[in-house]
């Protein structure tokens, strides 16, 4: 993996849990407003079919906010480290754009940089940790990642 793979992917990663805590918390919206029939033959109470269904989908999303969000953290602690070297700068914008989600405006914002400066940063900055060797990223991600991301192999 090179360091703009686990770049991306931090990006993309980070996209994907806001995109699905977004959806989970819409359907506890819904539900929370929707009556749920309960009953059934016999006096027997029980979840209804729609209620059960509701809850299978909110739990596979649950399961799939979790792993995105365990890889996200395994990609952005190792991102951290190979970063750490960067001038301050570069460091802010790469940082800010790859790991925090921000465009680079909201970096020049936080940091008082223009937006100019924050673009020349980050090409700077691209430009160093393409040179990153491959096996450098991948000693800086945990086992279990490089096992199931880089190699396909589950781990569960």
């Amino acid at each position: 993996m090179t360091m703009m793979e686990l770049l991306a992917a931090c990006r993309r990663h980070g996209r994907d849990a806001d995109s699905l805590a977004d959806r989970i918390e819409e359907m506890e919206a819904a539900a929370t407003s929707a009556t749920m029939a309960v009953g059934g033959a016999g006096g027997h109470a029980g979840p209804s079919d729609k209620y059960s269904a509701y809850m299978a989908r909110k739990d596979e999303l649950e399961r799939r906010l979790l792993a995105v969000r365990r890889a996200l953290a395994a990609e952005q602690m190792a991102a951290i480290l190979l970063t750490g070297d960067l001038p301050d700068q570069q460091r802010k914008a790469i940082r800010g754009y790859y790991l925090n989600g921000k465009s680079a405006a909201a970096i020049a914002r936080d940091s008082g940089y223009s937006v100019s400066s924050v673009y020349k940063a980050m090409a700077e900055g691209k430009a160093a940790l393409a040179a990153l060797p491959d096996s450098r990223v991948e000693e800086a991600l945990p086992g279990w990642y490089v096992a199931k991301y880089l190699y396909g192999q589950n781990d569960e």
